[in-house]
């Protein structure tokens, strides 16, 4: 599970590893993180502010 996480991630796209997933994964990786993080931003804001 820890492959996952984002400085994984950017760590496997910048070195070009195939193991255990290319460069193109990663990117997709560091994308969900960032839509799943501004995401709850988001909401978080929404529910507080008035």
């Amino acid at each position: 599970m820890i492959q996952y996480l984002p400085t994984s991630a950017a760590t496997f796209m910048a070195t070009g590893a195939s193991e255990p997933y290319g460069p193109t994964v990663a990117l997709l990786v560091l994308v969900a993180w960032s839509v799943a993080l501004l995401g709850a931003g988001c909401i978080s804001l929404k529910r507080r502010d008035a």
